[in-house]
């Protein structure tokens, strides 16, 4: 889990949250080293919580729902319902998991969908979301500029 929450924060959380706030706390001559000390953390959460949510949806979600065709099973990517699972398979489900993850394969990409599935992945999805939103709400309303509140807690509660 440790690699995939170093990746993600890399791949999302700095650019897509943190950085946009850096910019503009710069900009409007805030003291911004603090507020960015604060808000670093706000932005990994929200970046964690946008990449589990759309990785399960990778798995599970329609085309219409998404826009795209679901392929981080077939790709072996470093995906939260796979890392998730790693950790929560048994023996035999793991080594199920490793030999049919990363293949083109209908049916060995149905046996990853089976697996995610005997482990309750959007009981896990729905938990942690939860989780990091309600996480994510209490650091947000530790800032004593409402501005940012106003601006930010929408999207929290919305888990992104």
């Amino acid at each position: 889990m440790e690699r995939y929450e170093t990746i993600v924060k890399n791949k999302t959380s700095i650019y897509t949250f943190y950085f946009p706030f850096a910019i503009a706390a710069i900009i409007s001559n805030v003291d911004y080293k603090m507020f960015l000390e604060k808000v670093e953390e706000i932005a990994i959460s929200l970046g964690l919580l946008f990449e589990v949510l759309d990785d399960y949806l990778d798995c599970f979600g329609s085309r219409a729902e998404t826009g795209k065709d679901g392929i981080d099973i077939q790709n072996g990517k470093c995906s939260w319902p796979f890392v998730r699972s790693k950790e929560l398979c048994s023996a035999d489900q793991l080594s199920e998991l490793y030999e049919n993850y990363g293949q083109q394969d209908e049916l060995k990409i149905a046996r990853v969908l089976k697996i995610y599935e005997a482990l309750n992945m959007s009981k896990l999805v729905h938990e942690f979301t939860e989780n990091t939103i309600k996480s994510t709400v209490r650091l947000i309303e530790q800032f004593e500029n409402v501005d940012l509140n106003f601006f930010v807690l929408p999207a929290a509660r919305k888990g992104c």
